[in-house]
């Protein structure tokens, strides 16, 4: 196994620490406000017998090719702000030693890093949610790479204020709207 998923494996819970935090629910649960209106982890939700409408919240950018996504994101270039514009699928070599960080600058090393569709298309809709002011839920099943979209969603934020106070305007789909989030303090 590559060692950055036996680090990631390494922070799991254990089945014990996930007894204790039940029972530390349960325990508040029992403490709390006992009206009809509240759940308990004895309940059970079934939110596919409930009638909710549940989208995936980007059906607006369905039949949008990737290079557009990076267009609409400022970045024609097709790669994250700040992050390495390469990796090493291997993971044999650190980015962030010196050795690593050579190799990587060989152009006959690694491999591009590419957000995949998916991913590309939930940053857009987590920056768009943010200028719009509406709150971000991200969730899909496991294994899909929310972190990377998370990370990318953060470091698109810093590069737009980044590049507010240079040229005073954002980047890409977002070049013409002005918003409190991003200007400079006075």
């Amino acid at each position: 196994m590559p060692k950055a998923l036996c680090d990631a494996l390494s922070f799991l819970a254990t089945a014990e620490q996930v007894k204790v935090l039940i029972l530390s629910l349960k325990e508040e649960l029992a403490n709390s406000d006992d009206s009809d209106d509240q759940l308990s982890l004895d309940d059970d939700l079934d939110l596919d017998r409930a009638e909710l409408e549940w989208t995936e919240g980007v059906e607006e950018y369905s039949k949008t090719p990737p290079d557009e996504l990076w267009a609409m994101l400022g970045r024609p270039e097709m790669s994250i702000p700040f992050f390495n514009p390469k990796q090493d699928p291997e993971n044999h070599h650190d980015p962030w030693t010196p050795e690593g960080s050579k190799w990587l600058r060989d152009p006959s090393n690694g491999v591009s890093l590419m957000l995949r569709w998916h991913q590309l298309v939930g940053v857009l809709k987590m920056v768009e949610n943010t200028f719009e002011k509406k709150p971000v839920l991200l969730m899909d099943s496991v294994g899909l790479g929310k972190t990377i979209q998370v990370a990318a969603f953060i470091v698109f934020l810093a590069w737009y204020r980044e590049h507010f106070s240079v040229h005073g305007k954002f980047p890409g789909k977002f070049g013409a709207r002005l918003s409190l989030l991003f200007s400079p303090p006075r």
